[in-house]
């Protein structure tokens, strides 16, 4: 995620509507309330959040943000919250996506790459709850042996995270659920490699963002002497990327035949006469213009799954009725 410094570089075009960074702490959610009563009448895509500055700093920041977006502001950042008052027994992060929910104006709201132990029930009633909470889900599993976890300094084993990933998928049954692989972390056997695909099997996630593991100078890992080879390394990595290529095309064809809402985000790579947009449940769809613009959240009927991306076309009114 770009700092809101890189952020203030490079938004030039003052027709697009982008981020606004919220430092983390106890501010970060009466922030992200503030911004939102003080533009009520704009719709807010995204609510995540940015750490390391102070509440003055993000004022300002904010401020400048908004002279160089004509204070057009669409998005509000509001990720890795640590600390929001806690009301009744309701834990923070759940306060933190109802207050924002029920902001007016606020039509789609996503947040990524919670913790496995902090994925909740209380968490996933309240995206249930509420139409304009993304039923989208990050859930980083990293690795799926229990030892090669615990060497991580996760805080988490393999079943734990099997049991919330069932859970997401019981309370919402259509969410894009989404992950993190490493492969070739020090120590990892191919007794631990084939755990890792033993949880990708069970799960069978959406996507997938996967990586080898690289030594960085400073860490515990780093001093590790049983590192893995970067042979090994690529050929488990390669073993990954075909299984998960295979869920994504399982999980994409058993949508073919939905209406499904997609928010227009920008050009097809492959064509000038397409859109590509999001689904609520984060999955990417190609479709022809028409006369459907950047910004607009459209209904489209998925006919096709190639690849990673769905294919459709924009639903007329009296069709989606």
């Amino acid at each position: 995620m770009a700092t809101v410094e890189e952020a203030l570089k490079t938004l030039g075009d003052k027709s697009v509507r982008h981020i606004v960074s919220i430092s983390g702490g106890k501010d970060s959610a009466a922030l992200a309330v503030h911004m939102n009563n003080k533009y009520p009448d704009l719709p807010v895509e995204y609510v995540f959040c940015d750490t390391g500055c102070e509440l003055s700093e993000t004022y300002e920041y904010i401020e400048r943000l908004e002279a160089l977006l004509d204070k057009k502001i669409a998005m509000a950042n509001v990720f890795d919250v640590l600390e929001i008052p806690r009301k009744s027994r309701i834990t923070p992060f759940d306060y933190l996506l109802k207050e924002i929910a029920e902001i007016s104006g606020v039509e789609r709201l996503r947040y990524t790459s919670p913790h496995p132990e902090d994925m909740t029930d209380d968490v996933l009633y309240v995206m249930a709850h509420y139409d304009n909470i993304c039923n989208a889900v990050h859930f980083p599993l990293q690795a799926g042996s229990s030892r090669i976890l615990n060497r991580m300094n996760r805080t988490y084993t393999k079943n734990h995270f099997i049991e919330r990933a069932h859970r997401i998928r019981e309370i919402l049954p259509s969410c894009g659920l989404t992950t993190d692989i490493i492969v070739g972390f020090p120590g990892e056997t191919n007794s631990d490699f084939e755990e890792t695909i033993d949880v990708m099997n069970k799960i069978k996630f959406d996507s997938a963002f996967t990586f080898k593991y690289s030594p960085r100078l400073g860490t515990k890992a780093h001093e590790y002497s049983d590192q893995i080879s970067e042979m090994d390394k690529q050929e488990r990595l390669e073993k990954v990327i075909k299984l998960q290529k295979e869920h994504t095309l399982i999980r994409n064809k058993e949508i073919i035949g939905n209406n499904e809402r997609v928010l227009v985000e920008k050009n097809s790579k492959r064509s000038i006469n397409q859109w590509a947009g999001r689904t609520d449940s984060n999955k990417w769809v190609i479709f022809d213009k028409e006369n459907a613009n950047i910004k607009d959240i459209v209904d489209v009927l998925i006919t096709d799954a190639k690849g990673i991306s769905l294919h459709g076309h924009l639903v007329k009114k009296k069709e989606a009725a």
